[in-house]
């Protein structure tokens, strides 16, 4: 079974590189993990918004693997991902963030992901 998920995952293709493997990790623990907060706030009846935010995040992180694993990693879609991730934690802070709450640690991981994902393209001149 974890082998099955470290081939479907890609992490036994060498020929992927360390930024496509870390993507493609985060693609795969978001994407999952959206499911049981959906189905609580479904249930606890949360305002739409949130849950459309939420399927949108979720579907948003397969199509992103999808892309990574099987057409290839590319930078400016690794950038997307984490733009498109920090622009719908705006909604999801004022719609109440729904059973997990609001947090700021979301915002900090994915500013981490930008340093981690995206080459520098300049050079600080301090």
């Amino acid at each position: 079974m974890w082998k099955r998920l470290k081939n479907f995952a890609g992490f036994d293709n060498a020929g992927l590189t360390l930024e496509n493997r870390l993507l493609n990790a985060v693609c795969l623990t978001v994407g999952p993990s959206m499911l049981p907060g959906l189905v609580e706030n479904l249930l606890i009846g949360f305002p739409i918004g949130l849950i459309l935010v939420e399927v949108f995040i979720g579907g948003i992180s397969v199509f992103v693997f999808y892309k990574s694993r099987f057409k290839g990693y590319n930078e400016n879609l690794a950038l997307g991902y984490i733009a498109l991730g920090i622009i719908m934690f705006i909604p999801g802070w004022f719609l109440n963030g729904g059973i997990e709450g609001s947090t700021t640690q979301v915002g900090v991981f994915f500013i981490a992901l930008i340093m981690i994902l995206v080459k520098r393209k300049c050079t600080c001149l301090l």
